[in-house]
């Protein structure tokens, strides 16, 4: 019934269901024994092994379902026509070891306040080898579990792309941080302000006509 209605409202969208993802990625997975566990201990790093192989062009979109949009996308529109993968703040640094720690295991420079809701990623940045390197640490140290820990392999793979990589002005905001009219987007995260996804989201969005009142109802 949910597949039939997203079909209903996004038309011509293609669903990958579950079991295709797996079929898909399962040659990588064979050889990737951390990564296997990984992806099978913690949904959210579906997205870290499945995109990359289902996304039928060089670069995709990575869109969490609890993000509303209030305007158009403009910045982020010419970024991706441009080609330049991006990503969103967030208001403090979710990461399972301090940037230090992570800069000096992994070679790397993290930027802080890194957030994957809204990012625009590049084929080229993934590394199945370094991926693998990460899942191993991380399931030696127990962590495959930790919310934080897909983003955090995330936030390394754009580390990587130094000077390439762009981030999103604030008018892309998270969490508690107003909603204003200068707000294009809003990610209502898993901190005690999901709850504003309708308080403060949807009721914005029928202010200005872009949901109806059935629409918002049901």
């Amino acid at each position: 019934m949910a597949i039939a209605s997203l079909h209903t409202h996004l038309r011509g969208v293609h669903i990958v269901s579950k079991e295709a993802a797996d079929a898909l990625v399962a040659d990588r997975m064979a050889l990737t024994p951390a990564s296997k566990a990984f992806r099978e201990k913690l949904p959210l790093a579906r997205r870290l092994f499945d995109f990359p192989v289902i996304a039928k062009r060089e670069q995709f979109m990575i869109l969490d379902s609890d993000v509303l949009f209030f305007s158009a996308p403009n910045e982020m529109l010419g970024l991706m026509d441009k080609g330049i993968p991006f990503f969103m703040s967030d208001y403090q640094d979710g990461y399972v070891f301090a940037r230090e720690v992570l800069a000096s295991r992994y070679d790397v420079e993290l930027m802080p306040a890194f957030n994957t809701g809204v990012s625009y990623f590049s084929k080229a940045m993934d590394d199945p080898d370094f991926i693998e390197r990460y899942c191993s640490d991380a399931e030696r140290g127990g962590l495959l579990s930790h919310p934080w820990t897909e983003q955090t392999l995330f936030a390394l793979l754009f580390a990587r792309q130094a000077g390439v990589a762009q981030r999103l002005s604030p008018r892309h905001s998270i969490s508690r941080k107003p909603i204003d009219e200068q707000t294009v987007c809003h990610h209502f995260v898993n901190d005690g302000s999901r709850g504003d996804f309708y308080v403060r989201g949807i009721r914005r969005l029928r202010r200005i006509g872009f949901v109806r009142d059935e629409m918002a109802r049901g």
